[in-house]
């Protein structure tokens, strides 16, 4: 049975995902939107951003790292199949602690109507620590 609140054309609400990283590098993860039904949802005219933090009641200001479409980190690979990759820059983690760190990420979505938002992917981000500190 499709959810009522979400037609069968609309992205596909909050999937919660568990991710894992080295402290200090560059981190990307693919996304894939989908329809309530299952099928692709087209990303055409959408945009999607992403904010990175310690918390979730943590403020927007104090975040992490915010990426967004078109060109602040989130790239749209295959718009029509609902296909993405969020890249968190290298700089957003170099400064963490020795010992790992469970940090906390969504993923939105505006559709192309300008209006609708939906929260399309939460979860946890693992941030280990590395031996090297220092980029050669």
């Amino acid at each position: 049975m499709v959810d009522p609140i979400y037609p069968p054309s609309a992205p596909q609400p909050l999937t919660s995902v568990p991710r894992a990283m080295m402290r200090g590098d560059t981190f990307s993860f693919p996304i894939a939107v989908k329809t309530a039904t299952g099928a692709p949802y087209n990303l055409t005219g959408a945009t999607l951003w992403s904010t990175v933090k310690r918390a979730w009641a943590e403020p927007d200001s104090l975040a992490l790292a915010r990426m967004k479409t078109p060109s602040s980190g989130i790239v749209v690979t295959d718009a029509v199949n609902g296909k993405a990759i969020v890249t968190m820059p290298a700089a957003a983690t170099i400064d963490m602690g020795d010992g790992p760190v469970t940090l906390v990420y969504d993923v939105q979505l505006r559709a192309a109507d300008g209006v609708t938002i939906t929260t399309i992917e939460i979860g946890t981000i693992e941030c280990w620590p590395d031996a090297t500190r220092t980029i050669i």
